[in-house]
């Protein structure tokens, strides 16, 4: 039964989705991550919330039989808007163009993240940008079936886990008309959005203004990296410190899902048509692309994934790379985040002391990161790019 599943769980929802009793619900657990709990008096046991759980129907592992390529959007503005190499909002804006709807997450005011429908392309924006938290899927189970029964044809984006969750529920069934097309993003691990409303509750007791608006990536403000911009009330956006307790917390793998630690789908095999990401270390490649605009790196899957990047060759440079040439700077296509030793420590004073608490304890654990972290973001984008062609050379002429 789906109850039992314990730190497997990957927090999709998919169980609760199709409980024909709506006899499951969802209890916060460490660091606010939540959880299934059957109501055994009402489940008829079905089998219904086993068959749709990714975990439970996972297949496997195995190697990567794709291909593999660079991303650059050629529209500038879409770009800057844009976490990469705007592979996404390209891929998109295609989709929607022909008729079709596409769900991804978007931010849920004050709180996290929420996966949202999009039917037309100025709808596309809010989805743009990774989120470095864990986005709900309530409710959206639902909307995407009526979709495909209606006829529409759906991209869905999402986590590795969600994508399978999605699949599981909404593909084959008998009414289905449409079509689905999927997107995995190489994923990290995820925090919970009860953690991210209690880090933004802390910033603006510290602060003594309201948050108005939050971006985990923001290349305007930081440059293509994995640093974002945060803006308060009468104030505008600036670039969020590189020591900052919560992008110290994501960086060292500290607040993920228990299961985001064992997740067998960080592997080169993946589920989704494509799988979208940052093609780091792209200054060892030797490519013809402005590095400072961000570069996407995309892995085609399948012959639909073959499709929706076909798609926008009119609308982007596109340039073959290898599977390896991506998987060294992205190592969760080979294997799971690694938690750290301090994880249980944190969770403690979490659960004592509030995000304060875990703020402080966050610094003193990862004091050397976080200095370390703090030297980078001083340093000029372009000096930190040709460092990193030097290092890659040297490796190479080394290796």
């Amino acid at each position: 039964m789906i109850g039992s599943i314990g730190d497997s769980c990957t927090g999709c929802g998919a169980c609760a989705a199709v409980c024909p009793k709506k006899c499951i619900s969802f209890e916060p657990h460490e660091l606010g991550h939540l959880y299934p709990v059957v109501d055994a008096t009402a489940c008829v046991d079905c089998g219904r919330c086993d068959d749709v759980c990714p975990v439970l129907g996972i297949n496997g592992g195995g190697p990567f039989t794709g291909e593999a390529y660079a991303f650059q959007a050629l529209d500038k503005d879409l770009l800057a808007d844009s976490s990469s190499g705007g592979a996404f909002g390209a891929i998109a804006d295609r989709w929607i163009s022909s008729g079709g709807i596409v769900y991804g997450a978007a931010w849920e005011r004050g709180s996290g993240a929420h996966h949202v429908r999009a039917s037309s392309v100025n709808e596309l924006a809010v989805l743009r940008r990774s989120k470095y938290v864990q986005s709900s899927l309530d409710g959206v189970y639902s909307q995407i079936t009526r979709d495909l029964d209606a006829g529409l044809n759906v991209l869905f984006v999402g986590t590795p886990c969600q994508v399978a969750a999605v699949k599981a529920v909404c593909v084959g069934r008998p009414k289905t008309r449409g079509r689905l097309a999927t997107i995995d993003l190489i994923c990290h691990g995820v925090p919970s959005s009860s953690l991210f409303r209690d880090y933004l509750n802390w910033m603006e007791v510290k602060t003594g203004a309201q948050v108005t608006e939050y971006a985990s990536r923001d290349k305007v403000r930081a440059g293509w990296s994995c640093l974002g911009s945060i803006s308060f009330d009468g104030a505008e956006a600036r670039a969020i410190r590189a020591d900052d307790p919560y992008v110290m917390l994501f960086g060292q793998s500290a607040v993920f899902r228990s299961s985001c630690y064992a997740c067998p789908f960080a592997c080169a095999r993946r589920v989704g048509d494509l799988t979208l990401g940052d093609l780091w270390g792209a200054e060892s490649l030797d490519l013809d692309f402005d590095l400072k605009l961000g570069l996407s790196c995309v892995l085609e899957n399948s012959e639909i994934g073959g499709e929706l990047l076909a798609s926008c060759n009119e609308d982007a440079r596109i340039a073959a790379v290898s599977f390896e040439d991506i998987a060294r700077s992205n190592s969760n296509l080979l294997h799971p985040s690694d938690a750290p030793g301090q994880r249980k420590e944190l969770i403690e004073v979490y659960e004592s002391d509030g995000f304060t608490g875990l703020a402080e304890a966050a610094s003193r654990a990862f004091r050397g990161a976080a200095r370390k972290n703090r030297m980078k973001q001083l340093l000029p984008s372009g000096l930190k790019r040709a460092l990193k062609r030097m290092t890659w050379k040297v490796r190479r002429h080394v290796g």
